[in-house]
């Protein structure tokens, strides 16, 4: 009997999807000349739930704006562009996902830079569980 998996989407590049539907910059990485204020989706990792067929990816997002309140603003649009996906499919590159759950892994937390730069920074982490649809 021939065993199949599936390959799981980009959970990153879901994450980006949901948060740039909302109107914000989403990057998976801070650009060479970013443009303030802007937000990045990363992997962190994550295990699939159900044995190749359902990924548990935990996404890290991280908010820099030019103040406290605008990067904390913005992180929290940031988690709720992506709590409004759950139950939804989001097109990506690679293929459609369906993400069947969020969960909070941490909440929003303040980063201040300890280079004293004039860039604010906010970060939380959200799990994904998604699919491919």
């Amino acid at each position: 009997m021939a065993t199949t998996v599936d390959v799981f989407p980009d959970a990153e590049a879901a994450a980006g999807t949901l948060i740039r539907a909302s109107g914000l910059r989403c990057y998976s990485s801070i650009p060479k000349r970013p443009e303030y204020p802007l937000v990045t989706a990363r992997r962190l990792g994550g295990l699939p739930v159900t044995r190749m067929r359902l990924d548990a990816a935990d996404i890290q997002i991280d908010s820099w704006a030019g103040s406290k309140s605008a990067a904390r603003l913005q992180a929290a649009q940031a988690r709720a562009a992506i709590w409004l996906g759950e139950g939804t499919t989001v097109s990506i590159s690679s293929g459609d996902a369906f993400v069947t759950g969020v969960t909070d892994v941490t909440g929003l937390f303040w980063l201040p830079d300890p280079t004293n730069t004039p860039i604010d920074h906010y970060t939380f982490t959200v799990r994904l569980y998604l699919h491919a649809a």
